[in-house]
């Protein structure tokens, strides 16, 4: 078969493919003519007499629209590609009537024509999404705008005219209608809202007869009706036996009305086409104003692996455009389906013609392999298989003589041999050489052996041979290339070539090769490498091919077809057309397909049977071994019996009997084995032993740095023990203070410690001199009473700050910033930077442990000190158990502080919750903050570039003007070249690039009263009288130099409004979230406040026994003594209290619910106002067209001056402005007539100066 060869000598003969993956590919022509696109050319196909003409792109492009008129005399194709066109043929002429330039920047999308014919609308795809309405017979732009920023599928005329429209497609459906405004007719759209369905693709649109209600299709199966622009209901498929289900399982992809209206037909991914009453969707939706309701189709069909895309009504007959079996059918009115046009789905990936008939042969991607007569121009039929075919090639005719037989190679590897028939295909062979995909086929010259190479990088080779019309394949081996062949060749008869990059690899074949085979079909031979080698048969990746009797030239298309070409050099032959009709049915019974992707290879089965064939053999030898082993034990046995029954003398020793030692070998090394497995195991049980031994101490050991000790006096008197202490440095709690003023209040404690300290010696001395002295016993009980109070006052000072309402100045003081009191430490405070957090309590905690452990170890360097003396007096051991005894006082009062803290740290996870959220808004405000402020600076920036701008534009204008007066000398007639300079003109740019646009939009950019000053019969296109033709061409320059001006300041006014609406937007978006800053600010301050006032009305309570309180008649002073009796009244009335505080806080609570509801009402309040003055302020738009104030309305109607004093007045005014405009004109008259005057003087004294000259020459 030869290819590539030139098309250019060929015409069109017939083109076979249909895109099925195209929405609504099937266009209605007239009543028995459908067209259809692939690619660049346009089918249009007479179902009654299969006729089919052709329609190839002016360019060149792929059609993306197609369009017929109502009355089907003419037909719009768009384009896609560069600068695309829309080229209007007629029909059935098929002669080209114009031509529409500028409607789309790379593609078209859809389009239509309208009721009337008298306009064609068009949307472009990406990148500009253009709606435009064209006047096709002028190819001029009537309206345009912008569609929806996504793919639009399809537009529709509503009614009868060509006002309103509507686009659909991505997730969108948009209304449009023609609207008249002050500058003309525009295209106003409106999106389309779903209230609260799904967001769907709607890929077409019905418009109701009734209500002026459309009916849409979704993605997910349902069926929208819209009324003004709104989701009003959906229909649902009523079912009996469960819910009610969508209307389709799947995308509904397209509608139609039949039976002259009165049904809606209905299909989709789902394969069902059902039928619904128009009538009974009257009924249904009138019983409620909206919402779902459900119906039942009047008939159903389903029709299997059907992917319904598109049905076309033709007289009596549906065309359905069928993806998922690659088929266009007709259903006629007894359901009976009947294929029109069969193509390929998906992609064509291998072609080959037959060698000795007029048969085409291709597959697709998806398994199909399909059999055409290119010269009937017909489709014969096709097979489908389970994965996507991937090669193809023909078998040789002296390997087959009848040239029927074809090879496919699929992806998942497997090569099946198919015998072309008179209605299908038979499959005669299936194998499976390669576990990859099949990638190419190639045949020596002789036919004896077949080459097929996979995407592996291998290529497996067999010998083939024909016997009894049976064609035979015999492996002979793979060969194992470096890397993936271009192309694979034979060179001669057993010469096989790969092309790898620039390099052809050369591998000489034979049978011999199969036969020394064992254990692989791999193929162990060494290429023969050359850079120069004339490769025959090497076969070509082009998609084109040439009929076996260079008659036709197949051209295949990626897009699922293909066209033949008729070549002009060539005619068809008709030599073994009787051969293939008289072989057209083997005898044979068709081969059974049974393999699969899961399906072993050829290799791979080889590998598992002689894996099997090894397993076996080794069974056997260790059973004859085990046999043979047994058989010599049994003798060696009786041997010893015999030796034993010898005399000693004559015994042969248990050396001599020991034939081999390798089993003696083999039981001391087993033995060594097992006892260096018992060492390795102890002593992983001593290091596991270990790391226990270790965690253990690192748990609870190492936590302890001093253990309790006793020191003894020398006497042996007297004893005082150390304190037992955790591991921990004295430093640590020092680093993880709460607040500055904590570790002030820290040092301040220290020296008080230190102060204590002497005292405490003081005391002890004290003690110790009231011990020795002859005190009385009255006095010693006076003096413990005065220390016992000290240290009450002690404890007291510790207690909570009970009100702080005493000292208003030092509350502002917190409020202001300094902080809140600690309640451990009274006369700290806590800085505003360090809030109330648990982790601030927990360093808090660690302080108060801190200072209990550096009490504790300040005592145990002092029983160090007295601990080393070689001996210990009495004196200091007693001011050691002094010293111990103060320790433990401080060291009880620290514990209250830790209670303290415990109870604050309990309840801190309350707020720590409020205070995240809290700092995460700060946080965030001030990011959003700063991303404001620099958008106002980014407005600003713009602004002040867009003034620039204008500055310099405005100074050109000055300048143009200034060059106009410039010219104004003696003699030119200024007013007129003044009129000709202001006159409004369009250059030839403006009338370039705005030819489409209409003239209200270019009068609209302009805001200078001068331009239209003066009419067109005062100012006309002509050289004014008295002026010189090079000075009249100069003012025209600088009139279109000074419009150009005029129009970029336009422009840029028109972008500096923008910028400064930015900026202003902007600005005001910025003070709106400072605000929010500082209130999130206020509030956080707030929280601290209060989160500060709970946490000092937490309440602390501890026991102390009686034996350590004990008061004298002037301690009692400052206390109040109540009896049992009144006691136990005020704890009644503290209980009536709290059942009065409880009532209290219910009603609260009723009153806060009360107000959750009012609150919750005036808010739906205030969207329902809001609601109703957006629907007023719609109304009035509407109807006025701007917002009107009803109360000035009402003021002017309710004034006692009536219309008639207005139009009085009105009148009045309109003779004052009429007279002061005949007195301006009249100063105007006057002054021309002065100027003419001087004029005519002035071209006097110039004709006697010009005379004088000419004298004097």
């Amino acid at each position: 078969m030869a290819k590539n060869k030139s098309l250019e000598h060929g015409c069109l003969a017939c083109s076979f493919g249909f895109d099925f993956k195209r929405r609504g590919n099937l266009t209605r022509v007239r009543d028995s003519v459908v067209a259809y696109t692939v690619g660049n050319l346009l089918t249009l196909r007479d179902v009654k007499t299969q006729r089919q003409t052709y329609l190839r792109s002016a360019e060149g492009g792929n059609i993306g629209l197609v369009a017929v008129d109502g009355d089907g005399t003419h037909i719009a194709i768009g384009e896609n590609g560069a600068a695309p066109r829309i080229s209007i043929y007629s029909y059935p002429s098929l002669e080209l009537v114009n031509t529409i330039h500028g409607g789309a920047a790379a593609c078209y999308s859809t389009g239509k024509f309208s009721p009337d014919g008298q306009l064609l609308a068009s949307v472009s795809g990406l990148p500009d999404y253009w709606l435009t309405l064209w006047d096709w017979k002028t190819a001029k732009t009537v309206l345009r705008a912008k569609a929806y920023g996504q793919e639009v599928f399809d537009l529709s005329f509503l009614g009868a005219n060509s006002e309103r429209m509507i686009t659909h497609g991505a997730g969108h459906i948009q209304f449009w209608q023609m609207v008249k405004t002050f500058t003309g007719l525009k295209l106003q759209g409106t999106l389309g809202k779903f209230n609260g369905e799904p967001l769907s693709n709607i890929t077409c649109v019905l418009e109701l007869p009734f209500n002026d209600m459309i009916l849409t299709s979704t993605e997910y199966g349902a069926l929208l009706i819209w009324v003004d622009g709104r989701v009003q209901y959906k229909i649902m498929r009523a079912n009996a036996s469960s819910d009610d289900e969508d209307c389709h399982g799947g995308s509904i992809e397209t509608m139609i009305y039949i039976n002259n209206g009165s049904v809606i037909l209905t299909a989709g991914d789902d394969g069902w086409v059902r039928e619904w009453n128009i009538d009974e969707i009257r009924r249904v939706i009138s019983s409620q104003s909206k919402g779902v309701v459900c119906m039942k189709p009047i008939s159903e069909r389903s029709i299997d692996g059907a992917n319904i895309r598109h049905i076309c009504a033709l007289e009596n007959k549906l065309f359905i455009q069928d993806s998922g079996r690659g088929l266009v059918c007709s259903l006629d009115d007894d359901d009976m389906e009947r294929p029109v046009v069969s193509a390929h789905s998906g992609v064509i990936t291998a072609c080959e013609t037959s060698l000795n008939s007029t048969h085409l042969i291709t597959c697709d991607n998806i398994g199909e392999v399909h059999c055409y007569d290119y010269l009937s121009r017909a489709f014969l039929y096709k097979s489908r298989f389970s994965c996507s075919a991937t090669a193809l090639t023909n078998v040789p005719l002296n390997v087959n003589e009848d040239g029927r037989c074809i090879v496919v190679g699929f992806a998942d590897g497997v090569v099946r041999v198919l015998v072309r028939n008179t209605s299908s295909w038979r499959l005669a062979l299936a194998l499976k050489p390669h576990a990859h995909a099949v990638e190419q086929f190639t045949w020596s010259s002789d036919g004896e052996y077949l080459a097929i190479a996979a995407a592996n990088n291998t290529v497996f080779i067999f010998s083939s041979s024909s016997f009894a019309s049976t064609l035979q394949f015999e492996p002979i081996g793979f060969i194992r290339l470096s890397a993936r062949p271009k192309k694979i060749f034979w060179d001669g008869e057993s010469i096989f070539g790969a092309q790898i990059e620039d390099e052809m690899h050369c591998f000489a074949v034979h049978r011999d090769l199969g036969e020394s085979r064992k254990d692989s079909y791999e193929i162990d031979v060494t290429p023969r490498i050359t850079t120069d080698v004339e490769t025959k048969n090497a076969v070509d990746e082009s998609f084109s091919a040439i009929t076996y009797d260079n008659s036709y030239c197949v051209k295949i298309c990626k897009s699922g077809s293909f066209e033949v070409h008729a070549l002009s050099d060539a005619s068809p032959s008709n030599t073994h057309s009787s051969i293939d009709e008289a072989l057209c049915i083997y005898p044979e019974v068709e081969a059974i397909d049974t393999l699969s992707a899961q399906c072993a290879s050829i290799e791979e089965v080889l590998q598992r049977e002689r894996a099997k064939e090894l397993s076996e053999e080794e069974a056997a030898a260790l059973i004859r071994l085990s046999s043979l082993v047994a058989l010599c034990r049994d003798e060696f046995n009786v041997i010893i019996e015999e030796n034993a029954k010898l005399p000693r003398e004559m015994r042969i020793s248990g050396a001599e009997l020991l034939v081999d030692d390798t089993q003696m070998r083999r039981i001391r090394e087993d033995s060594v084995h097992w006892l260096k497995a018992t060492h390795d195991k102890l002593q992983s049980s001593v290091m596991c032993a270990e790391s226990v031994s270790n965690q253990l101490q690192k748990s609870y050991y190492d936590k302890i740095m001093a253990l309790p000790r006793m020191i003894h006096s020398s006497s042996e008197a007297l004893t005082c023990s150390s304190f037992a202490l955790r591991a921990g440095s004295e430093g640590d709690w020092q680093t993880t203070t709460v607040a500055e003023a904590t570790v002030h209040e820290c040092e301040q404690e220290m020296r008080v410690v230190h102060v204590q300290n002497t005292c405490i010696s003081e005391n002890a001395h004290e003690r110790q001199s009231i011990e020795g002295s002859e005190m009385s016993s009255e006095a010693r009980r006076r003096f413990e009473r005065l220390r016992r109070n000290e240290e009450l006052r002690k404890l007291e000072k510790a207690e909570p700050l009970k009100d702080q309402t005493d000292d208003s100045e030092a509350l502002k003081r917190d409020n202001l910033g300094d902080g809140f009191p600690l309640r451990c430490v009274p006369d700290s405070r806590v800085p505003p930077e360090d809030k109330l957090t648990t982790e601030g309590k927990l360093s808090e905690l660690r302080y108060v442990d801190g200072q209990l452990r550096g009490n504790q170890s300040r005592f145990n360097r002092e029983f160090d000190c007295i601990d080393a003396k070689d001996a210990v007096t009495d004196e200091d051991l007693i001011s050691l158990c002094h010293l111990k005894a103060d320790i433990i006082a401080r060291s009880k009062v620290i514990e209250l502080f830790r209670i303290v803290v415990h109870r604050e740290l309990s309840v801190m996870p309350e707020y720590d919750v409020k205070n995240t959220e809290m700092q995460n808004a700060q946080r965030q405000a001030k990011e959003e903050v700063e991303t404001a402020r620099a958008a106002v600076e980014n407005a600003q920036t713009a602004v002040n570039d867009q003034q620039t701008k204008l500055e310099g534009q405005n100074g050109v204008k000055a300048e143009i003007e200034a060059t106009f007066d410039k010219f104004m000398i003696p003699g030119v007639p200024r007013a007129a070249l003044l009129k000709v300079f202001h006159k409004r003109v369009v250059n030839k740019t403006e009338q370039k690039s705005d030819k489409g646009d209409s003239d209200s939009d270019l009068d609209s950019d302009f805001d200078d009263d001068s331009y239209y000053s003066s009419s067109d019969e005062e100012n006309g296109d002509t050289c004014p009288k008295g002026c010189d033709s090079a000075v009249y061409e100069r003012v025209c320059d600088l009139r279109l130099q000074r419009i150009e001006a005029m129009d970029a300041i336009t422009e840029i006014q028109r972008a500096l409004d923008g910028k400064k609406k930015i900026h202003d937007a902007a600005l005001k978006k910025l003070r709106s979230l400072e605000e929010n800053v500082r209130v999130l600010e206020r509030d956080a301050d707030a929280f601290e406040k209060v989160k500060q006032q709970s946490l000092n009305g937490l309440r602390t309570a501890f026991v102390l026994p009686v034996s350590c309180v004990e008061t004298s008649q002037g301690d009692m002073d400052d206390m109040i003594i109540f009896s049992k009796t009144r006691l136990a009244e005020l704890e009644n009335k503290v209980v009536e209290w709290d059942a009065e505080v409880l009532k209290l806080k219910r009603q609260q609570q009723e009153l806060k619910r009360e107000h959750s509801s009012l609150i919750a009402q005036r808010s739906a309040k205030a969207k329902e106002f809001q609601s109703l003055q957006r629907k007023y302020s719609e109304t009035q738009i509407r109807k006025f067209g701007k917002l009107i104030v009803l109360e000035d309305l009402d003021k002017v109607v309710n004034n006692g001056q009536g219309t008639e004093d207005l139009r009085d007045k009105l009148k009045v005014q309109e003779l004052e402005n009429a007279r002061e405009l005949r007195e301006i004109k009249k100063d105007i008259s006057n002054v021309e007539r002065e100027v003419l005057n001087l004029t005519e003087a002035h071209t006097t004294c110039l004709n006697e100066l010009l005379a004088l000259r000419s004298v004097k020459v």
